[in-house]
């Protein structure tokens, strides 16, 4: 039987990220973390889209110790509120990526190389892409901006919009601003402005918006621009050719910075009418694609990079069984290697595997989200009881679970006790 590729994940989860890979290689599968832990054997291979949550992370320590190669293949931008302003009871792992459980790393781009490099995964992060976006390469060429008589603006928000009650308020504050600053206006030249909006369904409905649900492909092409809070959309917009707008009242560091920020009400007009009058020669436009260029590799060849580094994977993980030992630094990697980066919080060290093919660090970090996560269900445990405690002081409902304890006492449990004679026992 021939090894398997296993994308790790739900359909719903990962179809568009592995549809392009299933392409290219016929034994691809999608397959869930419990379907993976099942079937995976030595020989095999598993993709994971993320390691934010607990059923990716636990099966990539697993895999690890039964020789299974992990990669994780990155298909989005880093951002700085989910990396490091997450809530105290943040369901998924504060420490995502730092440093990543898989054995390899396909990062989007050079720039997202030398951050997870300077995240204490020196050696193991590879410059691939995102395949899911190959399609776009040579779409970018745009007619200018002053052909029509209407200016076509597209704003978004990422999928999660703020990941505390302070930032989910600051979102909201910065989507309103464009919509009353932008919603009846003209520039200057004449034109009327067209929102067209991308936000998540609770601000769709807290500010009365209508999002346009065509799909990214359809809609990019017909934008004059885009403004966007931190989201991968920012990347897909450059891709198409968009002047492109970072949409950031948090003012947060930026790993995939932008030509044009708005951080206030007051820019939002005067970036746009910028934008509008914009020369297709100017040097703003030249600084876009370099930006682009620096965060995703975007010459259409991200999913043949993947294979290789599968390929690569695969080789390795071999001769890593044959030798006991568990490294995947400096594989057989054609395109130019990542820049090494200054560690900001793993030690030299951090990619010396022990037995079971996880470095200290990770151990600490595994350890670290597990301790984190009991603290947690004790918390929910504790405010079950509250709960419980508040429900027997109530005078219809405590009635109630006084007769349901004296049931399952007198009743339920008489009953359970109830068998057979030894006789017929013995008959059976």
């Amino acid at each position: 039987m021939a090894d398997v590729i296993y994308y790790v994940g739900t359909e719903e989860e990962v179809l568009r990220h592995a549809a392009p890979l299933m392409a290219a290689m016929p034994n691809v599968e999608i397959a869930d973390p419990g379907q993976v832990r099942e079937r995976a054997v030595p020989g095999d291979v598993a993709l994971l889209y993320s390691e934010h949550f607990d059923r990716f992370r636990d099966l990539c320590v697993e895999l690890k110790s039964r020789r299974v190669p992990t990669i994780y293949a990155v298909d989005g931008i880093l951002e700085w509120r989910n990396a490091w302003e997450n809530r105290v009871d943040e369901i998924a792992c504060p420490w995502t990526m730092r440093p990543c459980l898989s054995d390899v790393v396909a990062a989007t781009g050079s720039s997202q190389c030398r951050v997870l490099e300077s995240w204490g995964n020196g050696g193991r992060v590879y410059n691939v892409g995102i395949p899911r976006l190959d399609f776009w390469n040579g779409r970018q060429d745009r007619p200018s901006l002053g052909t029509s008589d209407r200016f076509d603006i597209l704003v978004a928000t990422a999928r999660c919009p703020g990941f505390t009650p302070q930032q989910l308020e600051t979102t909201g504050r910065s989507v309103s601003s464009v919509a009353e600053s932008l919603g009846e206006y003209r520039l200057p030249d004449g034109r009327s402005v067209k929102l067209h909006w991308r936000v998540t369904g609770e601000l769709e409905k807290v500010l009365n918006l209508r999002n346009d649900g065509r799909a990214l492909e359809e809609l990019l092409p017909e934008m004059d621009a885009v403004i966007t809070l931190p989201s991968t959309l920012l990347l897909e917009s450059m891709l198409a050719g968009c002047p492109t707008i970072l949409l950031d009242f948090h003012r947060c560091p930026q790993y995939v910075p932008t030509v044009w920020t708005i951080n206030h009400p007051e820019q939002i007009r005067s970036t746009i009418e910028e934008i509008a009058r914009l020369p297709m020669d100017s040097p703003k436009r030249s600084l876009q694609q370099f930006l682009l260029e620096d965060s995703l590799s975007c010459d259409g060849r991200s999913t043949e990079r993947l294979v290789k580094l599968i390929t690569a994977t695969q080789q390795r993980a071999t001769e890593c069984r044959s030798a006991g030992d568990w490294a995947f630094e400096n594989l057989d990697w054609p395109w130019a290697p990542t820049t090494r980066s200054h560690a900001i919080e793993a030690s030299p060290k951090a990619n010396d595997t022990d037995e079971t093919g996880m470095s200290p660090v990770q151990w600490q970090r595994y350890a670290e989200q597990l301790q984190r996560e009991n603290q947690r269900l004790n918390r929910l445990l504790q405010e079950a009881h509250q709960v419980f405690d508040h429900m027997q002081g109530h005078p219809v409902l405590g009635s109630l679970l006084k007769t349901h304890k004296w049931v399952s006492e007198r009743v339920l449990r008489k009953s359970s006790q109830l068998s057979k004679p030894p006789e017929m026992e013995e008959r059976d």
